[in-house]
């Protein structure tokens, strides 16, 4: 069966442009041109994955997505943000933090769109894990359900920055450099920059709360590690 697609931009160049690549790379590919039937259309389509425009005619695509992922059918579908040239670090670090999993900047080239794509439909493949369930003082993993609980609240988190919890987690104790968190997580760090990385990790200590994000630690000049 072919995975689904959703693109929303109101420019037609951009959508005709990636719906051929999708298309050729043997995608099923939906799409909207503004907001409102974007979430209609999601709702009752569920796709594997959005690419989501930020600049919309109605909604913007933060408010997209913050509707999204508030939703228990739509909430995990990761979400590829499309960003205008002049985009800055606030409006990036809005756009993950409203539960998009990567951005990329207008122009881009389709080829690493594409890959980032498959890169994010891969890792949605990773709850196949043999461990199943992680326990860390007051933290609990369960990769079979998708869900985290943190002091017995589950805070909610993207599928990127779950996958990324879970990693730390479960190599606690161990130096992982940003080359080994690109790789594992993104699965080809060639695409994506550190900067990327950082913004998740932020995200992340901001949603586990003063009482579990002490745990993730910022090892200077090398990466990240999950304190034992």
């Amino acid at each position: 069966m072919k995975q689904k697609i959703f693109i929303v931009d109101d420019d037609d160049t951009i959508v005709d442009l990636i719906k051929a690549i999708l298309i050729k790379e043997k995608y099923e590919v939906s799409v909207a041109y503004n907001g409102k039937d974007a979430i209609n259309k999601i709702n009752s389509d569920r796709p594997n994955l959005i690419i989501l425009d930020l600049n919309l005619p109605d909604l913007t695509g933060w408010e997209v997505c913050q509707v999204l992922k508030k939703h228990a059918q739509t909430k995990f579908i990761p979400v590829i943000l499309l960003t205008g040239k002049y985009i800055t670090g606030n409006d990036i670090s809005r756009g993950l933090l409203s539960g998009g999993d990567d951005y990329i900047t207008k122009p881009f080239n389709l080829d690493v769109l594409v890959a980032r794509i498959k890169a994010l439909l891969r890792r949605m493949s990773y709850r196949g894990e043999t461990e199943e369930v992680i326990k860390h003082k007051n933290i609990i993993i369960d990769v079979t359900t998708h869900t985290l609980l943190v002091n017995d609240k589950p805070p909610k988190l993207t599928p990127k920055e779950f996958a990324l919890l879970y990693f730390l987690v479960k190599n606690k104790g161990q130096v992982l450099s940003r080359k080994q968190l690109m790789e594992s997580i993104w699965e080809q760090d060639y695409y994506f920059s550190s900067e990327t990385l950082k913004k998740h990790i932020q995200t992340l200590r901001r949603k586990l709360g003063p009482a579990a994000s002490k745990y993730v630690e910022t090892v200077e000049g090398v990466g990240y590690k999950f304190k034992p």
